[in-house]
């Protein structure tokens, strides 16, 4: 069995599947992700051998007013989750802002979590290895592909439907805060705002914001006030960019016909949020994994109709 992609769905499917061997297009362990990865159960630390912290997080959403200074603290509601999704993915469609409403239990990843699922199956990782469509045609066992589907589909040679934004690529800025032990996240839906979302992590505030509006604004401006901070207290410390930042929904019966073409033809598992094109967390992925595990035992009739009946 072969794992297309090294990032965090393919490194968490290659400790679930120990057989397995992973093929990675960059010369080097990269990563791509650098928000804080927060997890609902425990499930992955258990799967990988990763400590995780358990921690109380609190959610909340930022009305802007004129001065942001006025603005203040609002629970979710039709208007504000909708100008949020617009901000993010372009479109209306549900996001994780709904879920800005109180406290709730999770599990906290180490910051350097890629370097530590890596670390123990280095030896099954095959660097600069870039695949093409002779690579699929002329495999005999199943593949796991983490992958964009858009990019899957050019190797393939099937035509994508338009969508309006494939992806949002989004930079995330890091500033350290003196004298904070606290876990919060804050969304901004204010479209005016560069900043999309922030996340106060211990004594590390994590902005993430949609690049097309991330240029010439000091972000500090904008997130300070939601958190109660100054901005001469939030030192900056790192920008990041993600090209595959934020999912604009395609076609769904094209998705779900494009994913069942690729594993009755290639032998090709999709995996992971890029991959099956959701906005989904680790914790599905681990979830998949286990459905494809099984899956695979299966005659592909019964795959072919679970695939049709995806929801």
């Amino acid at each position: 069995m072969k794992i297309i992609g090294a990032g965090l769905a393919g490194l968490l499917s290659a400790h679930m599947l120990p057989e397995a061997e992973v093929h990675e297009a960059s010369p080097e362990l990269k990563r791509g992700h650098f928000a804080v990865l927060r997890h609902r159960s425990n499930n992955i630390s258990a799967a990988t051998g990763v400590p995780f912290k358990e921690i109380k997080v609190v959610k909340s959403i930022w009305k802007a007013k004129n001065n942001v200074w006025q603005g203040r603290h609002a629970k979710p509601d039709i208007q504000l989750c909708n100008l949020y999704a617009r901000k993010v993915a372009g479109v209306v469609c549900d996001r994780s802002i709904w879920t800005a409403d109180g406290v709730s239990k999770r599990w906290l990843a180490p910051d350097n979590f890629i370097n530590k699922m890596a670390g123990p199956i280095m030896d099954r990782i095959q660097f600069d290895s870039e695949v093409d469509d002779d690579f699929f045609k002329r495999q005999d066992e199943p593949i796991i592909s983490t992958m964009p589907l858009p990019v899957l589909a050019k190797i393939l040679g099937i035509k994508m439907p338009n969508i309006k934004n494939d992806s949002t690529p989004i930079i995330v800025k890091r500033f350290k805060v003196p004298a904070s032990n606290v876990y919060q996240t804050v969304y901004f839906p204010d479209p005016n705002n560069p900043v999309y979302r922030a996340t106060l992590h211990e004594d590390l505030l994590i902005v993430e914001g949609v690049k097309r509006k991330a240029v010439d604004y000091d972000w500090r401006d904008w997130v300070a006030p939601a958190f109660g901070l100054f901005e001469k207290e939030m030192l900056q410390v790192g920008v990041h960019e993600q090209k595959y930042g934020k999912i604009t929904p395609m076609d769904d019966d094209f998705r779900k016909s494009f994913i069942l073409h690729a594993t009755m033809k290639y032998n090709i598992w999709s995996l992971g949020r890029f991959a099956t094109w959701r906005n989904i967390l680790l914790d599905d992925v681990h979830d998949d994994v286990l459905k494809i595990k099984e899956m695979m035992s299966q005659h592909k009739y019964d795959i072919r109709l679970g695939g049709l009946n995806e929801s």
